[in-house]
């Protein structure tokens, strides 16, 4: 969890939590927190919110929430305040009263732009997908299709002037009323990274998808300001050929582009002193014909070579699981630089890479990093 002093959550993967009370995943404040780039997936709230929620007005760019599931009301997210959900992929969330995907509450002021909300469940039938009390949400060039009805429920304590979500431009299972929405079949492909790309006849699909260039303004419009800079909708893309999104924006979630299969180490640091954070991960992408690898990481020492999970001389590895094109993170190191008199030393090296546990060939790229302490 966090509080309101506005911190940055990016590239994480936060799955398989439990919170008894709210946010298996993620519990913010009321600042304005940044959570960007993050796979928040499988967890569970026994009460509410059981991937991510709070209050505040934070940024929520270019998330996964998937197969979160809360007992009472949010599988996916419950939001107070003026959030700005933007490119998010709701997916799968399943929740027990109502909001499997998302739940505003308490005059909620927020917006959910080019987000795609599909494949949220109830625990019961009739519970609704995107639900708000006492709040006036708008959303924007977003698909909601979910297999499930209703899509889209309001409720409010102040009957005589009752708040309700305000949609455009998106396209509504069953339908809602609103500027330029629509009531048609988003004609999902799967792509390069993912499953939600839309069909495009340029893209090699027999038919386009109803969502392209069917959103407000133009891409190049629809943009954020990130802690890495400002990006525009038009450097993303929605088709499987991942030609970038230019002219009218589409609808629902923009993915960013294929990675080269192959092992990336990342090291938090370069050098280290005693008392400072050591963090290694192993970001991974697989391959079209492999479904999982034998991942080797090693740390070289003038020569010697020590090799995880048990950093023995002998060489091991772990069998990690890869879907086609997608990210995966492994952490290999997490710990604070021991004090201690261990002089000065640089040159030392860890290694990464990955072989196809079938016939010991390479996966893709291997990768070094280099570091010391003093």
């Amino acid at each position: 969890s966090t509080s309101s002093h506005d911190p940055i959550i990016s590239n994480n993967i936060i799955t398989e939590n439990c919170a008894v009370r709210s946010g298996g995943g993620i519990s913010y404040g009321s600042g304005s927190c940044q959570i960007i780039n993050n796979l928040i997936s499988d967890n569970v709230s026994e009460d509410m919110c059981g991937g991510l929620g709070g209050s505040g007005s934070p940024l929520i760019f270019n998330n996964i929430v998937s197969g979160n599931k809360a007992t009472n009301y949010a599988g996916g997210m419950k939001l107070t305040g003026s959030p700005v959900v933007a490119n998010c992929l709701i997916t799968d969330n399943i929740c027990g009263v109502r909001g499997s995907a998302i739940y505003f509450s308490n005059t909620s002021k927020g917006s959910v732009v080019n987000c795609t909300i599909s494949g949220n469940l109830g625990s019961v039938s009739g519970i609704p997908v995107v639900a708000s009390y006492d709040a006036s949400p708008e959303f924007y060039n977003c698909i909601l299709w979910n297999e499930s009805v209703p899509e889209v429920s309001a409720s409010s304590s102040y009957p005589t002037n009752p708040a309700f979500p305000y949609i455009h431009y998106c396209d509504v299972q069953d339908g809602y009323p609103g500027t330029g929405n629509i009531d048609a079949h988003p004609l999902y492909a799967d792509g390069p990274l993912g499953s939600y790309y839309l069909s495009h006849t340029e893209a090699g699909q027999a038919t386009t998808s109803p969502c392209v260039d069917a959103g407000r303004k133009d891409a190049s419009e629809i943009c954020f300001d990130l802690p890495s800079g400002r990006t525009c909708l038009n450097e993303w893309t929605t088709r499987t050929d991942e030609v970038k999104d230019t002219g009218q924006t589409d609808m629902g979630f923009h993915y960013s582009f294929y990675e080269p299969p192959g092992v990336d180490l990342l090291l938090n640091d370069t050098m280290f002193e005693a008392g400072e954070p050591f963090k290694l991960r192993a970001y991974c992408v697989g391959t079209d014909n492999v479904s999982e690898a034998d991942l080797y990481v090693a740390l070289e020492v003038f020569g010697q070579f020590w090799f995880w999970p048990d950093w023995q001389q002998i060489p091991s590895h772990k069998r990690i699981d890869l879907t086609s094109g997608s990210v995966h993170y492994y952490f290999i190191l997490d710990f604070t630089w021991p004090d201690g008199e261990f002089g000065s030393i640089d040159g030392l090296n860890f290694w990464g890479a990955m072989f196809d546990p079938v016939d010991g060939e390479l996966i893709g790229n291997y990768d070094k990093v280099t570091f010391g302490y003093r």
